[in-house]
């Protein structure tokens, strides 16, 4: 008995792996969990596509309830996500609970976030730490985060809020407005309305759009569907430069 946890990709079912097809169909259960992303079609038309049926997962069912761990002591079972299945820390959690259970495990990765932010020109090795940009007030770990990677040069990635209850998928605009209201907060001179920062739209899909612009034109700019994800740029390399102003 085993438990499989399963990449999607950016843009499923196309960029599921023909590992993740032989997991999927070959496990007596199969789950998704939608929480940290964003699915684009409906998980009936992935299930059709799938030739599997696909049940929906909650939060709280990962991350509070033991009921994955029992099921899979007595069946495969699967657990889709979009993206790479490991980015999130709610995984990773939960695959050492099933090592605890003397469960068999497997995980079929995928292209996330991570690899896509590459479309925009900048050199991976010069992305620093990797920070969340939550809905509310002004979060001190996001802004000092941007701020160590900048002050060693280094490109800040910041993901976006996804879906909260009567605010959907946080977009490059609300980001925007956030991160200059943290740097009237917390007065850094990190984040400044001279510099260009870099903005992204369905990365991975073909309707994806890149922006280089500084944060007033940026909140004017049209993007596509969520979800959208920043970059605060660092110390640019000429050819890096280069590829960002034809997106400018």
């Amino acid at each position: 008995m085993a438990f499989s946890l399963v990449g999607l990709g950016l843009n499923p079912p196309k960029d599921i792996t023909l590992a993740g097809l032989e997991c999927i169909h070959g496990a007596k259960e199969v789950y998704i969990e939608v929480y940290t992303n964003r699915l684009q079609l409906s998980v009936d038309e992935l299930s059709i596509f799938l030739k599997k049926k696909i049940t929906p997962i909650a939060r709280k069912d990962l991350e509070e309830s033991e009921n994955l761990v029992k099921e899979a002591k007595k069946s495969n079972i699967a657990l889709l996500v979009l993206g790479d299945p490991l980015f999130a820390t709610t995984h990773i959690e939960l695959l050492q609970r099933m090592r605890t259970a003397k469960v068999k495990i497997s995980v079929i990765h995928n292209a996330s976030v991570i690899n896509a932010v590459l479309d925009t020109g900048l050199q991976g090795y010069k992305f620093g730490r990797t920070v969340s940009l939550p809905y509310g007030n002004p979060a001190k770990s996001t802004y000092d985060g941007i701020k160590q990677n900048r002050e060693i040069g280094l490109h800040s990635l910041i993901l976006l809020d996804v879906y909260q209850e009567g605010k959907g998928f946080m977009t490059v605009k609300e980001a925007v407005e956030l991160l200059l209201k943290m740097e009237q907060e917390f007065k850094g001179n990190v984040l400044k309305k001279t510099d260009k920062w870099v903005g992204c739209s369905s990365l991975g899909h073909p309707d994806a759009v890149i922006r280089y612009a500084t944060p007033n034109v940026m909140v004017t700019a049209k993007f596509s569907e969520p979800p959208h994800c920043l970059i605060i740029p660092g110390k640019l390399h000429f050819m890096e430069e280069e590829a960002l102003n034809s997106f400018a």
